[in-house]
C-alpha cells in the first residue's frame, strides 16, 4: 500500500497521518525546495502494472498528477522549470500498451526522460536493458519520440524486486549499442553498503 511504501522511503522524521502525506506534494516542495539548496527537482513514478486504458494502475503517482504538480510548482516559481517529470515505463508489461502510453504522455504532457525499473515485473522477475526482445524496443521508442534519456533503477532491490535484475551489468552493453541515448543510473547501482 502507499502508506507502507511511504514508511519505507521516508528517511526524515515525519509524523503526518496518513504516512503517505510525508511523500505528498506539500512535503515534497517543503523538503526539496525550502529545506535544501535544490535547484531542479524530478518527479518520477513507481513501478506499476499498466491498466487496459494505458494508464498506470497505481494510487501513489500517475502521469496526470506528476504533470499537474510539475506545472503547479513551476507556475508558483514564476514560470520557471524548477520541476521536471519522467514518464514511467515498464517495457516488460504489455509492451504495445506501454509504447502507446509513452507516445500519449510525451504528446499530452511532455516529459524529461523515461523512468524504468528493470528489477521489477508485473508477475515477478525483471528484464535487461540489452535484451533484444524487451530493452531494444523500449530504447528505440525513446529515440523515435525524440527524448533519448533513460533513467534506470539499479542496485538495491526494493521489496518485490529481483536481485538478479538489479545488477547493472546490462547498462554498459546497452549504452554501447545505443550511443545516441543518455542513460542515468539511479542509486549508482548501490547495494547493501557496497558498490
Amino acid at each position: 500500500s502507499g502508506n507502507n511504501f511511504a514508511y519505507f522511503i521516508t528517511f526524515y522524521n515525519c509524523d503526518l497521518q496518513p504516512r503517505s502525506e510525508c511523500i505528498g506534494p506539500d512535503a515534497y516542495v517543503e523538503q526539496i525546495f525550502l529545506n535544501s539548496d535544490t535547484t531542479v527537482g524530478v518527479l518520477s513514478g513507481f513501478p506499476s502494472e499498466i491498466c487496459p486504458d494505458g494508464t498506470l494502475c497505481t494510487h501513489l503517482t500517475s502521469h496526470d498528477a506528476m504533470a499537474f504538480w510539475r506545472d503547479y510548482v513551476n507556475g508558483v516559481a514564476g514560470d520557471t522549470q524548477r520541476v521536471v517529470q519522467h514518464c514511467q515505463v515498464a517495457p516488460n508489461d504489455q509492451w504495445e500498451l506501454q509504447a502507446d502510453n509513452m507516445a500519449r504522455i510525451h504528446q499530452t504532457y511532455g516529459n524529461h526522460g523515461w523512468k524504468c525499473y528493470p528489477p521489477w515485473g508485473a508477475e515477478g522477475g525483471g528484464w535487461w536493458l540489452d535484451d533484444p526482445e524487451i530493452g531494444d524496443p523500449f530504447i528505440e521508442k525513446t529515440k523515435a519520440l525524440g527524448e533519448p534519456l533513460i533513467c534506470i533503477h539499479k542496485g538495491f532491490p526494493l521489496p518485490g524486486f529481483s536481485r538478479e535484475y538489479a545488477d547493472p551489468k546490462d547498462v554498459g552493453p546497452a549504452a554501447v549499442k545505443h550511443p545516441d541515448v543518455n542513460f542515468i543510473v539511479y542509486h549508482s547501482a548501490y547495494e547493501n553498503g557496497h558498490f
